[in-house]
């Protein structure tokens, strides 16, 4: 069964589309900061929209293939993906072969990325999940860190088909959805409705957004 074995971490975790429904126990749905390149990066390989993939967040993150071929697919920030000396663009498959090392640079814009490979990740090799006393799975709705010298099982990929190729969303102007929270009354109606009908601009620097 061929794996990917991790060479550099950086910042990266499986990530599906969360746990919903247990709001009211306190806990927090989590799971990836982008549901829509996680949903293309999963369409690319045939997985369904929700299925673990590895969130790869500003820094580069190197892995090396093992024991057979697998198809990977990458979407979300743009960054430079090459297996070996070979460039993958993103939004589209592409297979990567027993030895090779697939390296994914920093970002060039935005910040996090989603590798899916075809017929998903089936776990950390040796690994135990705390909460349920099976074998890791990436599925599963916990957050799962990579670390240094992980090893990930996979599938094999499938040859002599045609690889897939997606036109990836461009991000533009979307509504930003706002949740009013119990210190609502501490602002006036004028105020509120100067913010809700304010267009604004979300950055990537600073903690705040800026007027349009």
């Amino acid at each position: 069964m061929p794996a990917l074995v991790v060479i550099d971490a950086g910042a990266s975790c499986f990530q599906g589309l969360g746990r919903y429904g247990a709001q009211r126990y306190g806990i927090a749905p989590g799971g990836a900061m982008d549901p829509m390149a996680l949903a293309e990066a999963n369409a690319l390989t045939g997985q369904p929209a929700g299925a673990a993939a590895i969130e790869i967040g500003l820094l580069p993150v190197r892995l090396r293939v093992e024991d057979g071929s697998v198809r990977i697919a990458l979407s979300g920030a743009d960054r430079q993906v090459y297996c070996d000396d070979r460039q993958v663009p993103l939004g589209t498959t592409h297979i990567a072969r027993s030895g090779e090392i697939i390296s994914i640079r920093g970002t060039r814009g935005g910040q996090y990325s989603y590798l899916s490979v075809q017929g998903g990740f089936h776990g950390r090799d040796g690994a135990a999940d705390p909460q349920t006393g099976n074998s890791s799975d990436p599925a599963s709705p916990r957050t799962w860190v990579l670390r240094n010298g992980d090893r990930i099982s996979l599938k094999s990929a499938t040859t002599g088909q045609p690889e897939n190729r997606l036109r990836l969303l461009r991000r533009g102007s979307t509504p930003i959805r706002v949740v009013l929270g119990p210190q609502l009354d501490y602002f006036s109606q004028d105020a509120l409705q100067s913010f809700l009908a304010t267009r604004w601009n979300v950055a990537d620097r600073g903690a705040s957004p800026r007027l349009q």
